[in-house]
């Protein structure tokens, strides 16, 4: 919970920009109530509840409960459960239709000459159609899969949009968002709820993915990058934008877990799990783009655990290949921050009969404000790789071209899958018109901080050649110090993208001793903009004198961040002063292996109440000021699968969400 702090703080502020209120210029139909049976009167749960002829619409929870809305003009909803009759209601037209009491008819049909007729009984698995359906598709899962080919490769187009939700400003009355008017003219509708939505950011790539079966690999190569938005400026090295593909990694629905949103969810074709998990139900036969399927609802047997609600449209072709899912989360989860999750994928059938994943459709609603949909469209299927032992010899997963983010406008103009909506399209006209007013500077400057922890020493931060930081560290305290101050900071690689300098001075008031600690780093890799972006591959050189308390020079935070300087209870009064010297080198390499060696010499001085006692032959013990070590050590870490993550604090950042990868670690020091 801790890692969101930042992206919380992020969302706050930039509601806060634009206001939240109950006043929206177009007219939205919403629709809330009860579905229940008509004979007995119990609430039905995972009801469908849709807008007719569209996507929007939801399933009823344990209680029977629904809510959604539209502001397209729909006004009939259409209400359909297995072994009930479907029933349209029609609303009335940009009202709110409250307190609906929908009423199903049992009705019964006959699916493969077996008559399934609905009674209030409990859920059986045995001599259940539904039930054996699923154990046919399980059964083929792995030959319809594309992974059954030997290798293959396609060009895939991502775009990650982020949007405030349930956007709905007063932007008249409020003398403060006054200045803000001209937000309504950028004001979209919500593809998932209908609701109105402000986008504040678009992230868009285009990569070529590589799989091979024998030995398994798989190799992705951004062809170009590129991001929009008001988070532009906060992305520090790419921090947050590693993060969201961690969050919204692809979803494999023939995995026997699905990982997204950092966390793992059972698949509703898992090999071990699926049929003790889920209960399944024959809907119908539908025609899914020109393919004949049953339609086979699912939900969880338990509602509060880490599975899906939804559908999946089977071909009735004889080969048991999923055309189309669509996957939402329960109404009971708890997920964190999360309110809504749905997701959406379709595949099609190429010439030589091989299913093939077309395009997915990720929505997601925090409850913080935020928003977010995630498009991926996949095109250009070849099973025969080119250049293969060249593409598969590349070492790690994923690699970026140099000029990936250099991509012009007439380059995604005709090279991406999918066309920018008209609202996305014009998000650097609204960045523009936001920057004029002061007050959203201030406002963005703030987050800027709070994200990075750095201050730039000019306004286009792509220019500046030293940032002050971290900046939470400039104030703390401790019982031997008292009160603390320090400032700091680093170069960046436009002063030199292979040299950097970067440290602090720190003064308290009660010792009255001045510390400071002094870096000097030379990277091998040119750098962007500092010196700890992946791949690593630095000599350091590292002088410091400061006060510590045991051991805290392991933390993987700054002793000095503000949060976590303050105790309570009783003080900590073991402290020492450790004056040291320091020579390093660490090389990554893009597989996971990191190699780190370094020499020290190291002087520590107690302090406070800490006592340093030797033991001597005679058996009595000598009381030291001080002693001084010196010490070789090298270590090998190995991160398989591990992405790379640019953030000032590295890898081992506490707001590095890529934590999935397992990590092995090898060292030995010698000294004196």
């Amino acid at each position: 919970m801790i890692r969101s702090i930042r992206y919380i703080t992020l969302l706050v502020l930039l509601q806060f920009v634009t206001g939240i209120s109950v006043l929206y210029a177009q007219s939205i139909t919403s629709a809330s109530g009860i579905v229940r049976d008509s004979v007995s009167g119990e609430p039905l749960s995972y009801v469908s509840v849709m807008f007719e002829n569209s996507t929007i619409g939801a399933m009823t929870d344990d209680d029977g409960a629904f809510s959604l809305q539209n502001d397209k003009g729909l006004t009939r909803l259409v209400v359909s459960s297995l072994g009930y009759d479907n029933k349209v209601v029609n609303l009335k037209a940009g009202q709110k239709n409250n307190a609906l009491n929908v009423l199903l008819r049992p009705t019964s049909f006959e699916i493969a000459e077996v008559v399934v007729k609905p009674k209030r009984e409990k859920y059986s698995r045995k001599d259940n159609p539904a039930v054996e359906l699923i154990k046919k598709v399980i059964e083929h899962k792995n030959d319809n899969r594309i992974e059954a080919k030997d290798e293959y490769q396609s060009e895939v187009y991502e775009k990650l949009s982020m949007s405030l939700d349930d956007f709905n400003p007063n932007l008249e009355k409020n003398k403060f968002l006054k200045k803000f008017k001209f937000i309504k003219n950028y004001l979209d509708t919500s593809e998932f709820n209908g609701k109105p939505i402000l986008t504040i950011s678009v992230r868009e790539t285009i990569s070529d993915q590589y799989y091979r079966k024998h030995p398994k690999a798989e190799k992705t190569i951004t062809k170009a990058k590129r991001q929009q938005g008001i988070d532009k400026t906060l992305d520090d090295g790419g921090a947050i934008t590693a993060n969201l593909e961690e969050i919204f990694k692809g979803v494999n629905i023939f995995d026997n877990n699905i990982n997204i949103l950092l966390n793992r969810f059972v698949s509703p074709l898992s090999s071990t799990l699926a049929v003790s998990y889920y209960k399944y139900y024959i809907m119908d036969t539908v025609d899914v783009a020109g393919d004949k399927c049953v339609d086979l609802a699912f939900v969880p047997v338990n509602s509060q655990s880490y599975g899906f609600t939804g559908r999946l449209y089977i071909t009735l072709d004889g080969n048991y290949a999923v055309k189309k899912f669509l996957l939402n989360t329960p109404a009971n989860i708890n997920l964190n921050w999360v309110d809504k999750l749905r997701i959406e994928q379709e595949f099609k059938r190429m010439p030589d009969s091989t299913w093939v994943l077309a395009n997915e459709n990720t929505y997601v609603n925090f409850y913080i404000v935020k928003g977010a949909q995630q498009l991926r469209n996949f095109d250009k299927y070849q099973f025969d790789v080119q250049n293969a032992d060249s593409i598969f010899g590349l070492l790690g997963p994923i690699h970026e071209l140099p000029d990936a983010t250099a991509q012009t406008d007439t380059f995604w103009i005709h090279n991406r899958h999918v066309p920018l909506k008209e609202k996305e399209s014009a998000l650097d006209d609204l960045l523009a018109q936001l920057r004029k007013v002061p007050a959203f500077n201030v406002i963005i400057k703030t987050a800027e901080i709070l994200i990075t922890g750095y201050i730039p020493t000019t306004a286009d931060k792509d220019k500046s050649k030293f940032d002050f930081g971290p900046m939470n560290t400039t104030f703390s305290a401790n019982h031997l110090e008292g009160f603390r101050m320090r400032v700091g900071g680093m170069t960046t690689a436009n002063l030199n993208p292979h040299w950097f300098g970067s440290g602090y001075l720190a003064y308290g008031v009660n010792d009255r001793k001045l510390k400071y600690n002094a870096k000097l780093t030379y990277s091998v890799n040119k750098k962007k903009y500092h010196e700890g972006e992946s791949p690593v591959n630095n000599i350091s050189a590292i002088q410091e004198y400061d006060v510590y308390t045991p051991g805290q020079d392991f933390l993987f935070t700054s002793k000095d961040n503000m949060f976590v300087a303050w105790k309570v209870g009783e003080p900590v009064t073991m402290m020492q002063y450790i004056r040291k010297t320091m020579l390093q080198y660490q090389k990554e390499w893009l597989n996971g292996l990191t190699l780190t060696t370094w020499a020290r010499n190291e002087n520590n001085e107690a302090a406070g109440t800490l006592r340093y006692d030797r033991y001597d032959a005679d058996g009595t013990l000598t009381n030291l000021k001080s002693f001084t070590n010196t010490e070789l050590g090298t270590q090998l870490r190995f991160a398989p699968g591990e992405r790379a993550y640019n953030g000032r604090e590295g890898k081992n950042s506490l707001f590095n969400l890529s934590k999935d990868a397992p990590v092995f670690k090898l060292s030995h020091q010698m000294g004196l």
